[in-house]
């Protein structure tokens, strides 16, 4: 089991914050050379065995345990601020800090894919690949389009499938199955979740599969599901996606005429970036806003509180 490899790690972690020398803590359990398989994952480790080195190290089986617990949540905590800086656009943090994470040494596999996602997206984003290779690096990850026919999916899954579809729609291909599956996703109740942590990455997939139809210039779909997410959004308290999903809202208006709607909508899209001190975002999208409208966004603002006094 995958499980009982990591459990490997975090013995010999535990070992080296210790001190301890690996042939003291073999003595009596297991030769030197079995204990490097046990690390290596060569060889399955016995539950016989944990307990046997945490008699050694001096730990009781379930501090041990939850010790392994709690580095998994704080693994999942740092590789989810790193992802979350690159979707913020900020390069160089992440160019600061991913380094600090040892991939192979990650207690949980989905940690293990989450980090090389982040990775991959780095690479790509940062033209260190093209897209035609960050796209079979990410169908690798994933099983891609193999995965089509899944029912669960994890807070990667959706990362790596919004990142899949925005690299195929870039390459018009005539269809993507990727975006049928965050479809599906968005609106199949019989999809799970295996992890409470994805519903955090719902509102940027509502916002994604908005703006790949977009893209395809389907307005009344567009406008459909930027809607949807918005309530789902707000209805969450989860606000950091809101500012695309207002500005696809707002555009799916200007483009069916209605400019004075669409311009409140605006507004919503600068201020959410505001209140998020989102200064990247705030001027790409009074940047986006500008080019598509044709007018300086500033003058949106006194329309907005006018209108609702």
């Amino acid at each position: 089991m995958e499980s009982l490899k990591r459990y490997g790690y975090h013995i010999d972690e535990i070992r080296r914050q210790k001190g301890m020398k690996v042939k003291t803590l073999c003595e009596g359990i297991c030769s030197d050379r079995s204990y490097r398989r046990y690390i290596s994952g060569e060889r399955q480790l016995p539950q016989s065995k944990i307990f046997a080195f945490c008699n050694k190290l001096e730990i009781s089986p379930t501090d041990f345990f939850q010790t392994f617990l709690d580095k998994d949540t704080f693994e999942f905590q740092k590789i989810y601020k790193l992802y979350r800086k690159l979707i913020e656009g900020d390069i160089e943090y992440y160019k600061q800090e991913y380094r600090s994470i040892d991939e192979a040494f990650l207690v949980n596999k989905m940690n293990q894919k989450f980090y090389r996602y982040t990775v991959v997206r780095y690479k790509f984003h940062t033209n260190q690949i093209t897209k035609y290779t960050a796209l079979d690096l990410f169908s690798k990850i994933i099983d891609y389009p193999e995965c089509i026919s899944n029912n669960i999916f994890d807070f990667s899954d959706i990362s790596i499938l919004m990142d899949i579809s925005k690299i195929e729609s870039s390459m018009n291909v005539i269809e993507f199955p990727s975006m049928k599956i965050l479809e599906r996703i968005l609106s199949d109740e019989s999809v799970r979740y295996i992890t409470g942590k994805t519903k955090n990455v719902l509102p940027e997939t509502y916002a994604t599969v908005s703006e790949m139809y977009g893209v395809l210039n389907d307005v009344a779909t567009c406008k459909k599901i930027a809607v949807e997410g918005i309530k789902y959004s707000l209805k969450h308290g989860m606000n950091f996606s809101l500012t695309k999903l207002y500005y696809l809202h707002s555009w799916t208006l200007f483009m069916e005429g209605h400019t004075e709607q669409a311009y409140l909508e605006a507004v919503k899209c600068l201020g959410n970036a505001i209140s998020l001190q989102n200064e990247y975002a705030y001027k790409a999208y009074y940047k986006l806003i500008k080019d598509d409208f044709k007018i300086e966004p500033r003058s949106f603002f006194d329309m907005y509180f006018n209108k609702n006094k």
